[in-house]
């Protein structure tokens, strides 16, 4: 797992704040939490229409009350919650999937949405965030800030995109946006196709046909699409 500084950081945050409070685990909301004070998460949560002082200050209020504290001499070191556990591994899957290197922040927020039902998730929808605002932002660059309002941001790049000295409008969309596989194959930077006769045999019978020759690969990340094409 390719963990990049700032969400190790978050976790070590989170793992305090739940000590601190003397909590038996160390929750989404503790892993939220810590992900406000990472200055490149935060530009992302603004970017999505989210406010991080305030989401800070309800997830404040909601550890205090909704969260019980172990009794001094009962207390133990918290571990990490089955939550926090696959949000963590589903933000890893989908980096591996996108030829990603590391798991950022952003990767964080997003996979936490998959938590329905978890508080964390419900904080940030009613902070005015959802997982389509997230991707939006991650993937293309597209804001809910006001133009007048990005300000210090205007010249930052979106959490997943990778940063270059040119100026964002001379970019090629191609390299921002996509994924060379042929590069990536070649770099040996993609898992081997191993048990896939019959779907590559669909896949060559589709790309023969005259009209409706578009295969479309659907599965749950890290199934092997990417090796397939």
């Amino acid at each position: 797992m390719r963990i990049s500084p700032e969400v190790e950081i978050a976790l070590t945050l989170a793992a305090n704040e739940a000590a601190r409070r003397r909590h038996e685990y160390v929750t989404v909301e503790h892993l939220l939490y810590a992900l406000l004070f990472d200055d490149a998460t935060a530009q992302v949560v603004r970017h999505a229409g989210g406010d991080p002082p305030a989401l800070k200050k309800e997830l404040e209020q909601f550890m205090t009350e909704q969260l019980e504290s172990v009794p001094e001499e009962l207390y133990a070191m918290p571990s990490a919650s089955l939550g926090v556990q696959r949000v963590i591994r589903r933000a890893d899957a989908h980096v591996q999937s996108s030829g990603k290197e590391q798991v950022t922040g952003a990767n964080v927020l997003v996979a936490l949405f998959s938590e329905k039902d978890s508080p964390a998730a419900s904080i940030l929808e009613r902070g005015g965030i959802t997982r389509l605002d997230l991707v939006a932002y991650i993937s293309h660059g597209v804001s809910k800030l006001d133009d007048d309002v990005k300000g210090d941001d205007r010249d930052r790049e979106p959490a997943s995109l990778d940063n270059d000295d040119g100026p964002r409008s001379k970019r090629d969309p191609l390299k921002a946006y996509t994924l060379n596989l042929n590069e990536e194959a070649q770099a040996k930077r993609i898992d081997p196709l191993v048990g896939r006769k019959r779907e590559v045999e669909r896949i060559i019978q589709i790309l023969a046909r005259r009209k409706k020759n578009n295969p479309l690969l659907v599965g749950d990340s890290g199934v092997g699409k990417t090796a397939i094409v």
